[in-house]
This record gives structure tokens, C-alpha cells and sequence, in this order.
């Protein structure tokens, strides 16, 4: 679906004359412009299907954003509640240096839940995950 917009607009001469018609800018307003008055009358479903018809092609090339990390999940979470920031402890470190486990801490207002990897941020992430599961159930 091409919706041609450009060709509809109503320019004055010198921005005609200028070759604003074939501004990518023009486009991306007037598109912008259009999906606004559409979700307005018809709403946010209306609009989303417009820009899903409109932009079919280009959408189809876009993967999906990679999941979040624990971390990531926990601090939007905290911020959300108005927590302080959590705080990461390692607790213990075993193995050789080549085979390293830790295990971690990590505590929000109060509450405290641990995890391990192979890694430090392994383990943070481990510690993230299990104190938002306590958090949120």
C-alpha cells in the first residue's frame, strides 16, 4: 500500500519550485500527519493497522528487540516503585581460575535474593531474575 501523500500536499511555489515535493522529510511529516488524524477519529487499532498496511514491507525486514536481561527487568522495576537502585554483593567465589563459580547477592529495599554463574554478570543476572520472581510472584 503506497499512500502518495506528496502528491496530494498543497505547497506553496517556492517549495515547489525547490523540489520540496520530493523531500524525504515531507513524506515522514505528512505520513506522520495522516496516521495522527487516524488515530484520533478511529483510535490506537486503527492506526496500528494502518501503519502495519502502509509499511507492510519495511516492517517485514525488522526482528523482534532481543529480550531484556534480569538486570534490566529489575531496575525498570525498582524505578517504577521508587526503590532505591539494587545493590550487587558477590558473596563467594569457587573453582579454579579457569572454571570460576560465583554467587552473588542482590538486595532491594529490604529484600535480598542470590544467584550463580560462570561469570560475575552471570550471576547478577541469576540474582536479578530470582529477586524479581520474589518481588512480583
Amino acid at each position: 500500500m503506497r499512500l502518495a501523500l506528496t502528491k496530494a500536499a498543497r505547497l506553496g511555489r517556492g517549495e515547489e519550485e525547490s523540489g520540496g515535493r520530493d523531500r524525504p522529510g515531507l513524506a515522514a511529516s505528512l505520513f506522520e500527519s495522516f496516521v495522527g488524524g487516524v488515530y484520533l477519529d478511529g483510535g490506537f487499532q486503527e492506526a496500528r493497522a494502518l501503519v502495519e498496511r502502509a509499511m507492510a514491507r519495511e516492517l517485514r525486514g525488522l526482528k523482534a528487540a532481543p529480550p531484556k536481561s534480569g538486570k534490566t527487568l529489575l531496575q525498570e522495576w525498582v524505578q517504577a516503585q521508587h526503590f532505591p537502585l539494587p545493590r550487587y554483593l558477590v558473596v563467594e567465589v569457587r573453582g579454579p581460575e579457569h572454571h570460576r563459580d560465583f554467587k552473588v547477592a542482590v538486595e532491594v529495599n529490604g529484600h535480598v535474593a542470590e544467584g550463580s554463574g560462570a561469570s560475575k554478570r552471570e550471576a547478577e543476572e541469576s540474582a536479578a531474575s530470582a529477586l524479581l520472581e520474589q518481588l512480583t510472584g
